[in-house]
């Protein structure tokens, strides 16, 4: 009783601890519990009828996370870094026997040698997908000095030391994505793709507590790096057709400088390309972009780069008013159509939400996701 105890304690310990700094021996220590539980059945011997049902429904997950992998047979296709907004981007192929193509929310485990042992992953969502060449985009946003995604990030940056046989290695930092598939591998230049091209990946995974098309108004609500998630939902809504009973999709994106937005900017110029080009016609799109730094106003506005945003503001995301402007509502609200919210990003921002959609005299469903940095 007294062991099983001591491994909880370093259990929890690192999880407090270092779960950031070293998350591969975070998620090796938490295999700990393996030990704990035999030495809490040796104590209580009982204990192992309770056990039984979670180990059982455990070890089959491990066993289909293990067949996942195999059959995605992910490699690495691209990959770039950009300074300015400390983001990578990593485009992924998958086999075509892998599992169904991703669906909005949803997110890849990914492991990767260039930040530490494969079998250590990590969640990304999938910002992007091309079901065509099954490329998956995942965004990476460094956390900071020695934090696994720093390590990742850093490999993909020109800083990264040698090439293996002494060189300097020298990584592609793009600005944006290629638009067109490399279906021939990485290009030569890439030097990431070719040396870290194998990854375990395991999914994908997730839900919407709300699923998408469930009203026929939408509001994507984006705080930062919580864009990767909603700009898959944003790709669904303006380029397929299997949500057909939503009509006004609203983005409305708040970041702190233009630099991520630079770098995710083709992915918007495709979304709204194919609501033009034969896609969602019926569906009345809006996208607007919040800069909350000071000084790059006239930037902003001038910038040609970012003209798939029709509302460009440097000011800070005012929720209620924000997305009234993008959706018009009658003034009677019990005419109001029903709104979904999908809002991803830091708490602050998640909470102004969830206060919006409570205290709305309309019906507003909510989907939420934060984090913190």
């Amino acid at each position: 009783g007294v062991l099983a105890w001591a491994l909880a304690v370093v259990i929890v310990a690192t999880s407090l601890t270092l779960r950031r700094r070293m998350y591969w021996l975070f998620r090796s220590v938490h295999l700990l519990f393996l030990p704990l539980l035999l030495c809490a059945v040796l104590h209580y011997p009982k204990l192992l009828f309770a056990l039984c049902p979670p180990l059982v429904t455990w070890a089959a997950d491990v066993i289909v996370r293990i067949a996942s992998n195999c059959r995605a047979n992910a490699t690495v296709v691209r990959s770039s870094y950009d300074h300015d907004s400390g983001c990578g981007l990593l485009v992924v192929r998958t086999d075509a026997t892998s599992d169904a193509e991703p669906e909005a929310g949803q997110f890849l485990y990914v492991g990767c040698r260039a930040a530490g042992p494969r079998l250590s992953t990590h969640p990304f969502s999938v910002a992007w997908y091309d079901a065509a060449t099954r490329e998956a985009t995942l965004v990476v946003k460094s956390m900071g000095p020695d934090t696994w995604t720093s390590k990742l990030c850093a490999a993909m940056s020109p800083a990264f030391p040698t090439d293996g046989a002494g060189g300097e290695m020298t990584s592609v930092a793009m600005s944006g994505p290629e638009p067109a598939a490399n279906t021939a591998g990485p290009p030569a230049d890439d030097r990431f793709a070719h040396k870290y091209r194998a990854l375990i990946t395991q999914g994908p995974y997730g839900s919407l507590s709300v699923p998408l098309g469930t009203t026929p108004d939408v509001a994507l609500v984006a705080g930062g790096i919580g864009i990767t998630m909603l700009l898959r939902m944003l790709q669904l809504l303006t380029g397929e057709c299997r949500h057909s009973n939503v009509r006004r999709v609203a983005l409305l994106w708040t970041a702190r400088d233009t630099a991520l937005p630079l770098q995710l900017r083709v992915y918007f110029d495709r979304c709204v390309a194919a609501r033009e080009d034969g896609g969602r016609a019926s569906v009345e799109a809006t996208l607007s972009l919040f800069i909350t730094r000071h000084g790059e106003a006239r930037a902003l506005k001038e910038d040609p780069r970012l003209q798939s945003f029709g509302t460009r503001k440097c000011r800070r995301l005012q929720l209620a008013r924000d997305i009234g402007s993008a959706l018009p509502m009658p003034k009677d609200a019990a005419e109001a159509p029903p709104l979904t919210i999908y809002c991803c990003g830091p708490r602050p921002l998640v909470a102004t939400a969830r206060d919006f959609a409570t205290s709305s005299r309309s019906s507003v469903l909510l989907h939420e996701e934060s984090f913190y940095l």
